[in-house]
């Protein structure tokens, strides 16, 4: 019994032997070629044990196996993107709730955040929107400051082209008087006196300019000189007096408790000048209203109403002329804070004010 049982194993060792020299002699790779060897298999050939010993073999428990592959299904499961559609599958499934149902509830949240339902994308529409109103702004701003940089270089670039004033100012604006008649200009004036505010005390200069052509036939706006100022508003000066007036002088206002008018003119002759101012006296107040109105309204010269005569007085140790009218009211009060300049006004504190000016310059 025993020779028969070592011939067994001698008759598969030699069928294993020749299995592998196949395998060995056979095309590396091959599959068909492949020999696998597995514990049942030397088993079978080696003991000689029946099929029915695979039951002692240990195999994966049921449970095992299902909680592998739930782990998988776990695991493939955690790489998918939460969505919408999830969420009405599992309120259709879990909740009994209808897709009709689930449309109206959305379609309320909405409505309640303010979105559109039937628009598809509210939030970016929206940022679009503020993005283009951000962008305007943006543009507009840009726009106002290009505009006011621009305004600003073109003042300074006028502004270096004024002659100095003839006493410290606070101020100066410029008035086109370009093509425009005697009447205009003193109306021009009134009204530029009406429409400027300055601060309480401070002298602001009407700077007159006009257009006139250049050497190269340009036109260009230059500033109105004294004789030309006098003649173009047809002042009944004698021309012994324009004759004598330098180019400068200075026209403005004196804000006190309201806008002042003023006159300075400058000689080089006092003689002719002081003779000038006297025989101007009867027309000088005529000349230069309503500009020279004692009030920022248009009143009646005083030789309409019978009083149209100068007298002397002293103010501030200054040889002053002054025009009243029948109520003893100021109407024209001038002096000759040197014997070069000559201040013309409305009001006693004006004159006041200009003639230290004049002295401090």
């Amino acid at each position: 019994m025993p020779t028969n049982q070592n011939q067994n194993e001698k008759d598969t060792d030699t069928e294993d032997n020749a299995a592998v020299s196949e395998v060995d002699s056979g095309e590396k790779g091959s599959l068909n070629n492949a020999y696998v060897r597995t514990l049942v298999g030397d088993i079978h050939k080696k003991r000689g044990i029946s099929e029915s010993t695979n039951a002692f073999i240990p195999k994966p428990s049921s449970k095992e196996s299902s909680v592998k592959n739930g782990s998988q299904k776990k695991r493939r499961n955690d790489a998918v993107v939460h969505t919408f559609k999830d969420d009405v599958q599992h309120l259709v499934r879990n909740r009994k709730m209808s897709i009709a149902r689930i449309a109206a509830l959305e379609s309320d949240r909405r409505e309640e955040e303010g979105q559109d339902p039937l628009s598809p994308e509210p939030k970016k529409t929206g940022i679009i929107m503020s993005l283009l109103a951000l962008f305007l702004v943006i543009a507009a701003v840009f726009g106002l400051g290009a505009y006011y940089l621009y305004q600003g270089q073109l003042s300074s670039n006028v502004s270096q082209q004024l002659d100095p004033p003839v006493v410290f100012v606070e101020a100066r604006e410029r008035v086109d008087i370009s093509d425009m008649n005697a009447r205009g200009i003193i109306d021009v004036l009134a009204t530029t006196r009406r429409n400027t505010f300055a601060a309480l005390g401070s002298v602001v200069e009407l700077y007159l300019m006009h257009l006139q052509d250049d050497e190269t036939r340009s036109t260009e706006l230059v500033h109105v000189s004294s004789t030309a100022f006098l003649t173009a508003i047809e002042a009944r000066i004698p021309p012994s007096f324009i004759q004598t007036l330098q180019s400068e002088y200075m026209l403005g206002i004196h804000t006190i408790d309201e806008n002042v008018p003023f006159l300075i003119l400058k000689t080089q002759s006092y003689g002719h000048a002081f003779s000038g101012m006297l025989a101007w006296e009867p027309h000088i107040e005529s000349d230069l209203l309503p500009f020279f109105s004692p009030r920022s309204d248009f009143i009646k010269p005083a030789a309409a109403e019978g009083a149209n005569v100068f007298s002397d007085d002293v103010v501030e140790n200054l040889d002053v002329r002054v025009l009243t009218d029948a109520d003893g009211n100021i109407r024209i009060v001038y002096a000759f804070v040197d014997r070069s300049t000559m201040v013309l006004t409305t009001d006693i504190r004006t004159l006041t004010e200009l003639s230290q000016r004049a002295r401090i310059r």
